[in-house]
């Protein structure tokens, strides 16, 4: 006679530690794999989620298997956009965690003591600094020396002076393209400038003579005379009507003052005119060319009864 004996033999259990976002247990399980532990203790995760071991990986006695669930958030820095999944619980923990520099300046949105959920976005605007160089022009200064050669009230420009450059150097800071301040770094003369120097005369002038209906010239010199006569058309003019009260030299537009062609006759040359009298070439005119002189009168009248006439210009020097 055989006798069948049945005996039912457990399983062995295995002792493991379960940590769930910082939460732990110890556990007795039959389960083979990682995988097969968190269905037997129906714990929810997603592939981007952080478990440790991984899923496939046989459960032995002691081991602790730590499930992280992460979070996808859309991460924004400076109008460039990435969804990244993470296990932190703050913003500010999220960008130090994906290396996401930022300073006091910068704007992050949230804030960074926000708590993260699902599909939320946290965008970063950095402030962007760039050196910008201004330049500005630096104007000349104008040194004045008095020249006894020059007829007095004539100006004459030795040499003309230049505007320099001055660079000044900031840093901005920009948001968004948008600039957010400005501060100065340096400033710097790129350029000096050029004094310009200009000769004033203080020779007195020769003796003027009005000539009015029914008076006499002034007499013609006879010393003095480089031996130059000149038969010229002459006209008459009067300051204030059609001309400025300054001449081309800077002198006072009066009588014995007259217009003339330089390539002709030099400005700063003395004249004996007939019928006029001793005058300065020290002005210029659009009409004026060649064989021309305009000769300037006090008034209007004396101007007008002068008119257009020939007259005969001895040419004394400087």
């Amino acid at each position: 006679m055989i006798v069948l004996i049945t005996t039912n033999v457990a399983m062995a259990k295995t002792c493991v530690t379960l940590f769930v976002d910082g939460h732990n247990s110890q556990l007795s399980t039959h389960s083979n794999t990682v995988e097969e532990l968190l269905k037997e203790r129906e714990v929810e995760f997603k592939s981007h989620d952080l478990i440790t071991p991984s899923l496939h990986t046989p459960l032995k006695d002691g081991m602790t298997i730590t499930v992280e669930h992460a979070k996808l958030v859309i991460l924004e820095v400076d109008g460039t956009e990435k969804q990244v999944a993470t296990t932190a619980s703050k913003v500010d923990e999220f960008l130090n965690k994906n290396g996401v520099d930022f300073n006091s300046l910068d704007t992050v949105t949230p804030s960074l003591n926000v708590l993260l959920e699902d599909g939320m976005r946290i965008r970063v605007v950095h402030v962007e600094g760039k050196l910008e160089t201004v330049k500005k022009p630096i104007s000349f200064k104008t040194v004045t020396l008095n020249d006894n050669n020059l007829p007095k009230g004539m100006k004459k420009v030795v040499s003309s002076g230049k505007n320099g450059v001055l660079e000044i150097v900031y840093n901005v800071f920009y948001k968004g393209g948008l600039e957010l301040k400005r501060e100065k770094k340096e400033e710097r003369v790129a350029v000096a400038p050029i004094n310009q120097i200009v000769k004033v005369g203080t020779k007195k002038p020769l003796a003027r003579t009005s000539v009015s209906r029914g008076s006499s010239p002034a007499p013609k010199p006879t010393s003095n005379v480089d031996g130059r006569v000149l038969k010229m058309s002459a006209t008459a003019y009067t300051p204030g009507h059609g001309c400025g009260y300054r001449t081309a030299t800077g002198a006072k537009a009066c009588f014995g003052i007259v217009a003339v062609d330089p390539r002709a006759i030099p400005l700063g040359t003395c004249l004996y005119i007939d019928g006029y009298g001793n005058a300065i070439a020290a002005d210029t005119g659009g009409a004026i060319k060649g064989n021309r002189i305009d000769l300037c009168f006090n008034t209007l009248k004396e101007a007008k009864t002068f008119g257009r006439r020939t007259v005969v210009v001895h040419i004394l020097g400087k």
